[in-house]
């Protein structure tokens, strides 16, 4: 699984073997991943909260100066 910010949208993306058990488990899904799977899912989701707080305070300070105008 991989997590990514675009602009103002967040977009998982799944590996095909995570998709398959996804779709075969009609109800919750557990999906095993390794030691360097957490990792990269760590590091994705640290990035996408940075990313996302950082475009949403630059929104924010924008709009205020925007606003004194």
């Amino acid at each position: 699984m991989r997590v990514v910010f675009d602009g103002k949208k967040i977009y998982v993306s799944y590996t095909k073997r995570e998709t398959d058990k996804i779709i075969s488990n009609e109800e919750h899904a557990m999906i095993e991943i390794t030691p360097q799977e957490l990792r990269l899912l760590h590091d994705d989701v640290t990035n996408v909260v940075t990313d996302y707080w950082r475009q949403v305070s630059i929104d924010e300070e924008l709009s205020k100066l925007r606003s004194r105008r």
